[in-house]
């Protein structure tokens, strides 16, 4: 393998360690501060942090980027990554971070499937790998319900539903950011696409945050408290720009289908970081949905190896 084979991979890989560990880190953060005001902070700290870095890259590569560019980047940024992120906080506020990093793996077979319908083409074998791997997604989803805690385990199960919601915006947002960039020959740097997509998030959320927590900066209690303060750090700074900057420049050189087959891996970093670090327990109907969620996305794998 040469050394321009290995780029991407190598790029995609750290993506998907920092994904994977950015579970746990979110699941902690949320003992300690609640999800609107958490994603505010996480929006607003990528933000400071990524829209030098991208003004910085337009002087050095001499990137053009026209407005109606910036708005059409931020609208789509929004809508995927402000979106998806929002569900997933308030869905893992009632659920464990070991399901949640699971439900989200199956976001390759969701965009594949999607990919197919609209063009019109869906190979048999994604058909059944998606069918199985709907099975064990329904049993990870229902898994609460074998607690002998109702309202505690109805509430969990609200959360995966949520999770479920942030896979599916995301697999849209992929599936129309492909379309976007396969029609535009103009550079753009992942740097300038993940700084106009959190800018925008962090220009939605602030009026909901204001109104929800009126005294959010004149008394900044969560950001004394270390906890807060060690998560948001990692989250806003390693997750939210090296990890879609490192995952967005892997994409641009294999392709968004190849790319987003790295999305599988998260459950291998995300599930045991959750079991030990945060003592997540690890049950049998938990075990087998994983297992037949992975049985399904290996028959759905066949169908793309010729």
């Amino acid at each position: 393998m040469t050394n321009s084979e290995k780029k991407p991979l190598q790029l995609l890989l750290i993506s998907i360690v920092i994904w994977g560990v950015s579970f746990p880190v979110i699941k902690y953060g949320l003992r300690f501060i609640a999800p609107l005001e958490f994603l505010w902070y996480r929006f607003a700290l990528a933000s400071i942090v990524l829209v030098p870095l991208a003004i910085l890259g337009w002087k050095t590569t001499n990137e053009y980027l026209s407005i109606k560019r910036a708005v059409l980047l931020s609208g789509l940024g929004l809508a995927g990554i402000g979106g998806s992120l929002t569900l997933l906080y308030f869905g893992m506020d009632l659920t464990l971070a070991s399901r949640a990093v699971l439900i989200l793996s199956v976001n390759p077979l969701m965009t594949a499937l999607l990919s197919g319908i609209i063009v019109k083409k869906i190979p048999a074998n994604l058909i059944k790998g998606c069918l199985i791997a709907s099975i064990g997604l329904t049993i990870i989803i229902a898994e609460p319900l074998f607690s002998t805690n109702t309202q505690i385990a109805t509430a969990s199960v609200r959360g995966n539903l949520l999770v479920v919601a942030s896979a599916l915006i995301w697999t849209v947002y992929s599936i129309a950011k492909k379309i976007y960039f396969e029609k535009q020959t103009l550079k753009t740097s992942p740097a300038t696409a993940t700084a106009l997509a959190f800018l925008a998030s962090t220009a939605v959320i602030t009026p909901v945050v204001y109104s929800t927590y009126p005294d959010i900066l004149a008394y900044p209690t969560t950001l004394v408290d270390p906890q807060v303060v060690s998560s948001l750090l990692f989250l806003g700074i390693v997750s939210s720009i090296l990890g879609f900057i490192t995952f967005e420049a892997g994409r641009k050189i294999i392709g968004s289908e190849k790319a987003g087959r790295f999305l599988f891996l998260q459950p291998v970093v995300g599930i045991p970081l959750a079991i030990l670090w945060l003592g997540e327990p690890l049950t049998f109907p938990f075990l087998l949905g994983a297992g037949i969620i992975a049985a399904g996305v290996f028959l759905a794998e066949k169908s793309t190896k010729k």
